[in-house]
């Protein structure tokens, strides 16, 4: 009974989701599939809904994230949660807009932050180990005091990420140090943010679901690569949009940069229209159509790194330049 009432919640939220046309450019697209969000932004419904299986992870998604969010408001450092902010429309680029999670900062009294949390589980007869959110929050307070112990913080832009622990702990996602690198695509939203305010630092806070670990990259507004990265995209989507240009599709193996391989393109694998642009009905399809090639793609790299290139791997290194890829694996 209730796993069946629990499940229903999530699929009656997605069909409540109106498909509505808009002008406009979200922060949380910035980065993504040029052509998915045009078909978005032109309010065309998605051939390939979210699986309910995939609607219950966002939901776990939501509740690490409304925990996390919890915590801090019981610190005492919470200023703003789930504001509105615009950056407003240009000559060459649409406005854009979206709802920022949280920002931090300001002067906080740390004294008064542990009484009323003291005082609100006496009123329930428990201790801070019988409440989670109340625990983190206490020992947030005591880092915090020792860092700031005249109350004054930074105000800081925090954007909250949970994602599973394959992604977290993934090699092809850690640095060479071995933490985590994070998402570009999570760093573009949160720098909109930034620019919407003027805050110049912002946290990207990612959750791992499965263990809890969290990891802080810190994103700031005079960074001259993501400034560029951001201006190009929101540009690129404004001039198609304004055109009325359908936006090319994405190639569907592209070389990784973080794995050093050939892989499938996550900007269509992860597509709503899958269906729509690119024909396969899910995304299992879409692998079985390019296994051979990234096969014999990473094989060939392989060959062309030990130097024992094949016959057969010569057209793929004239093709996709596997010989100068190579260089960048050694």
């Amino acid at each position: 009974m209730i796993a069946e009432h629990w499940n229903r919640v999530s699929i009656t939220e997605r069909a409540e989701k109106e498909v509505k046309k808009r002008d406009y450019i979200t922060f949380s697209d910035v980065g993504k599939a040029f052509c998915d969000r045009y078909l978005k932004m032109d309010a065309e419904k998605p051939s390939n809904e979210f699986s309910e299986r995939t609607l219950r992870i966002f939901d776990a998604g939501k509740t690490v994230e409304e925990t996390v969010t919890k915590a801090l408001i019981k610190a005492g450092i919470l200023n703003q949660k789930q504001k509105f902010v615009e950056i407003p429309e240009t000559p060459d680029c649409l406005k854009q807009l979206g709802y920022l999670d949280v920002t931090v900062g300001g002067h906080a009294d740390w004294d008064k932050a542990v009484e009323t949390i003291n005082r609100h589980l006496n009123d329930y007869g428990m201790k801070p180990t019988d409440s989670t959110e109340d625990n983190k929050a206490l020992a947030i307070i005591e880092g915090l005091r020792q860092a700031y112990p005249n109350g004054i913080v930074d105000e800081v832009l925090v954007e909250i990420k949970s994602i599973n622990s394959m992604a977290f702990w993934g090699a092809k996602n850690r640095a060479s140090g071995g933490e985590f690198m994070g998402y570009i695509w999570n760093k573009l939203q949160l720098f909109g943010y930034m620019r919407a305010t003027g805050l110049t630092k912002g946290m990207l806070l990612y959750v791992s679901r499965d263990d809890g670990v969290m990891q802080e990259i810190p994103v700031f507004l005079n960074d001259p690569e993501l400034a560029k990265i951001y201006d190009e995209d929101t540009k690129k989507m404004t001039q198609y949009y304004r055109t009325r240009t359908m936006p090319p599709l994405e190639a569907e193996v592209i070389w990784d940069d973080r794995a050093l391989r050939f892989n499938l393109n996550w900007k269509v694998e992860r597509s709503n229209y899958l269906t729509r642009l690119y024909g396969y009905p899910t995304a299992d399809e879409l692998e079985a159509k390019n296994h051979q090639l990234l096969l014999d793609l990473n094989r060939a790299l392989k060959h062309v790194k030990e130097g024992k290139v094949k016959e057969e791997d010569v057209p793929h290194i004239n093709r996709w330049r596997i010989d100068l890829l190579a260089q960048q694996t050694k």
